[in-house]
Formats: structure tokens, sequence, C-alpha cells
């Protein structure tokens, strides 16, 4: 049976997360909570000056059955509180280096609201557009060591059938063996920070069939003190990949779906 993977859906969510704004108004996109210095400069756009924390978190919420989870920044307020997360490139002309803390001023053009006045509804879309408008600071702060572990691992994709009646896709995510150990450690697909390729675990062909593979790469694991999502405490970050071979049919990894519903989602 042709089996339709939800891998093959992560990369046109990628910028898709649905939250609540702090007007209360359902968006996708970023997440904003808290306090966040504004000023109006148009009649759908404002300048936002944000607090960026040196280290990614990820980001995610129920979107169709399942829920991706994406590398994001952190904005913080003056206490520490977080106040809103961007996914990696939603700012326009804004890259992110880990280690540094910076201070931004954005322009945020609400993009909803114009098409909302003429009886234009859009799903899954998000409220706000982002474009850098200047780096007020950018201070090298450093990322946590502390408790790091340096792993080798070899990591495929573990599927998981759908009960949704109408599609035959899987849920999808990564089981990762630790070299020498056996130790497993279950995974998002986009949970690897620095992962350059998400199709690597899987290849496509003319015919409609897929070809699974494990991918042994090298990966640094730090715990984090807060979550960094749900009840995820743990930063996993690539530092090379080493190889990859094809995975055969006897090899593929099929979970149980209650189990892999508590890695989802959580």
């Amino acid at each position: 049976m042709k089996v339709k993977f939800l891998l093959m859906m992560l990369l046109v969510v990628a910028g898709l997360s649905a939250c609540s704004s702090d007007d209360g108004v359902e968006t996708t996109g970023t997440r904003v909570g808290g306090e966040i210095q504004k000023v109006r400069t148009g009649e759908y756009t404002e300048l936002w000056t944000v607090t960026i924390e040196p280290e990614y978190v990820l980001n995610g919420d129920f979107w169709g059955g399942y829920t991706p989870i994406l590398p994001a920044m952190e904005a913080v307020d003056g206490q520490g509180n977080r106040t809103a997360t961007f996914l990696m490139g939603e700012i326009k002309d804004f890259d992110f280096e880990e280690g540094y803390r910076y201070t931004l001023q954005v322009e945020a053009e609400d993009v909803l609201s114009p098409l909302q006045a003429q009886g234009i509804y859009l799903a899954d879309a998000s409220r706000y557009e982002f474009t850098l408008k200047e780096v007020i600071d950018k201070e090298y702060v450093g990322i946590r060591e502390d408790g790091r572990r340096d792993v080798e691992m070899d990591v495929q994709l573990a599927r998981v059938r759908s009960v949704n009646a109408i599609d035959s896709w899987e849920y999808v995510l990564l089981c990762g063996t630790v070299v020498g150990t056996g130790e497993k450690i279950y995974m998002s697909p986009l949970e690897i920070f620095g992962l350059p390729n998400h199709w690597i675990f899987q290849e496509a062909s003319e015919d409609g069939s897929t070809t699974d593979y494990s991918v042994r790469m090298k990966v640094s694991i730090t715990p984090s003190d807060k979550p960094v999502y749900g009840d995820i405490y743990r930063r996993i970050r690539l530092q090379e990949i080493v190889s990859k071979e094809k995975v055969e049919e006897n090899n593929i990894i099929y979970m149980d779906r209650d189990e892999a519903e508590r890695i989802l989602f959580r």
C-alpha cells in the first residue's frame, strides 16, 4: 500500500504553528504572550522591541492531528519571562546565531486584518509578517555546556500508522540508537538543531515508493533547567553527519500508537 508520510508535510508547515496573540485572536506563526514594547507606525504596522535569548527553543502546536515541533527563537522580558517565540527565519533579514543575546527592533505587519476587512478569512495563516529594522544590541554570552554529552548515534524514521479513516499517511518520528550503549532516543523529525536536510532519512521514487535511510551522526545533548518545549528538558545539536545507509524492509521501525503519541503530543 502506498504510504504518504507526514514528514512530506513538515516543510510545508514549517512556518505554521497555531498560537494565541496577546489581543486574544487565534493566529498561526509567532507565539505571543506577556509584555512586548510596541509602537504603532501605521494602520497595520507596529515596531516591536524584543530581546532574543542566546539558545534556541522548540515551538509547536496541534496541527492536522500532529504536532510539528520546530526550532525557534525565544523573546523574553526584563525578568527573563517568555514574551514570544519566532520560528527560525521568521524575522526577515535576521540571521540568528546561538550564543548571542540580541535586542532587536522589528516591524510587525498585520497581514490578516486588511483581508478580514474585505471578508477574506484564511486558515492556518500567520497574522504577522516580521522584518528586522535594527539590531540595537548583540552581546556574546555563550550557551550552556554543563552536563553536555557528545554521542554518536544511528537515526532513522519510526512509523506509526494513523487511525484516520480518510488518510493513509502515518505519523513519523525519529529513533536514535546511541552507538556503543544501545540507548534509544526518540525525537520529533525536526528536533535536531542544525540538521540541514530533513529529507535525509527518506527518498521517494517516481513510482511513489519510498526508501528509508539510517543516518549515523555525531550530536551533543545538553540538559536544560527550563523546558525547551512541553516536557522536553534537553537540546540536541548536530555536530557532524558521519554516514548514511539504506534500511532494509525488515529493519523499518513500527511503533505502538499510544507510545508514539506520548512522544509526539507532549
